[in-house]
């Protein structure tokens, strides 16, 4: 509800997260995104976004509301959201393109192991 998130937005303001408010607009997801790119030192993001084509191969009848529920965006105004989130984080990050479950599973395997590789290489 609008009332939970103006109350967390108040709550991180007080925490030292100031630039929040200028993002008031942002879905919690963004404004996730936004603090760990933008406003942490993170020093390694792993990005994965399911094929465009993913719920046309998944349901090639169309999917049930239920499924549309989970898969889809909910309107014209949150897809142009998304499709800015995502624009601004290939700007920046290196984007792995996933289309089953378990080519994430193989993708993310292969990027972990190669982190690890990589953080503890003289171990």
């Amino acid at each position: 509800s609008k009332d939970w998130f103006r109350k967390n937005l108040e709550v991180a303001y007080k925490e030292g997260h100031t630039w929040i408010y200028s993002h008031k607009d942002k879905s919690i997801t963004e404004l996730e995104i936004i603090s760990a790119l933008e406003h942490s030192d993170c020093t390694r993001s792993f990005f994965y976004f399911r094929d465009q084509d993913y719920v046309k191969k998944k349901f090639p009848d169309g999917p049930t509301e239920e499924q549309r529920q989970i898969y889809c965006v909910e309107n014209a105004k949150s897809s142009e959201k998304l499709v800015r989130l995502k624009d601004k984080i290939r700007a920046s990050q290196k984007v792995a393109t996933f289309s089953s479950a378990k080519e994430l599973g193989d993708i993310l395997l292969r990027d972990l192991k190669a982190a690890i590789e990589i953080d503890y290489k003289d171990s």
